[in-house]
């Protein structure tokens, strides 16, 4: 059940990412605060955690090597943890470590006051170092009404509303070529048709197969206001349509998801309406210049949700 706004409150949707130090073989960091944003509150609802894809020539390429070897836990609004001790990713966050459209929900949700923050304790139980960890926190600002543009449906509709998809091949979101490695796009408009609003409420990306690992995305709304602290990867923050990688199951095996894809896409709560002729934005990076054979791709993207017909 998705939890719902309180009388005379809006909610806006918020990823904060948080991205680790280096973690050493063994090496225990505890108490670590990570500051929400001081504008609204901020109510978690779900988490996830990944670790870039590994590069290296041996069986481990293409898989995301170590997360099996990281056990966390974390706190509330006033470092009460919410573990009474270290626990393993796979425990701790369930199917895929929260990715492909399998965020962990928290619940019931917690909310932070402004410029509140979460305790975290981590420790890397593996043999070699682990670098480029993050945490995903996803869910929502909230504040009083009016706090942010309050499109909605409208009182009346033409039609009954229309499921809908913009594929990155059409004239709502222009073909995304990334380079292996190269500057952010930035400020890529997604445009809704003349004739409709739209609701977007879940998003795909990825290609079939291996091709491309480390590509990053931030939302915007259409005053250039990001939906996140900062780039989120694209495993976490939309549904994979074909899943890279395999996921580390003890010391030294792999497991290949079941499930994601078309049927499990990573889900934009609340949803983002959009008025007809209007647009939001997204900046969009790649680095995939550690992996062997990586190459310019033409990147899929695409935006889901309901298209409404003002009456």
């Amino acid at each position: 059940m998705t939890p719902q706004p309180q009388a005379g409150e809006q909610e806006r949707h918020q990823d904060y990412v948080w991205t680790a130090p280096t973690l050493q073989p063994g090496e225990l960091v505890q108490g670590i605060p990570f500051h929400f944003d001081a504008d609204f509150p901020f109510e978690m609802r779900s988490m996830a955690a990944r670790v870039p894809y590994s590069s290296a020539d041996d069986e481990s390429f293409g898989t995301q090597a170590g997360l099996n070897f990281i056990s966390a836990r974390w706190s509330g609004t006033s470092q009460d943890y919410r573990q009474d001790a270290l626990v393993p990713l796979n425990l701790l966050l369930g199917p895929y470590f929260g990715q492909v459209g399998n965020p962990r929900p928290v619940f019931p949700p917690i909310r932070w006051p402004r410029s509140g923050f979460i305790t975290l304790d981590i420790q890397n139980n593996g043999p070699n170092p682990i670098t480029g960890f993050q945490f995903f926190f996803r869910g929502v600002k909230v504040g009083p009404m009016g706090s942010w543009n309050t499109y909605t449906y409208p009182e009346r509709m033409a039609r009954p509303p229309l499921p809908f998809l913009y594929p990155s091949n059409s004239v709502a979101i222009r073909l995304l070529t990334l380079p292996v490695n190269g500057p952010p796009q930035l400020k890529v408009p997604f445009n809704t048709d003349n004739d409709s609003d739209f609701a977007l409420r879940f998003g795909q990306a990825g290609l079939t197969g291996l091709g491309a690992y480390e590509v990053f995305l931030t939302l915007c709304d259409e005053g250039f206001k990001p939906y996140s602290n900062a780039p989120v990867h694209a495993d976490i923050l939309f549904g994979r349509s074909g899943f890279p990688a395999v996921f580390p199951c003890g010391p030294a095996s792999y497991v290949a998801p079941v499930g994601p894809g078309a049927s499990q896409p990573g889900l934009i709560v609340p949803e983002i309406y959009m008025p007809a002729k209007h647009r939001m934005y997204f900046d969009i990076s790649r680095d995939d210049s550690a992996y062997a054979g990586a190459a310019v791709v033409n990147y899929p993207l695409t935006f889901g949700g309901m298209k409404v017909y003002p009456g």
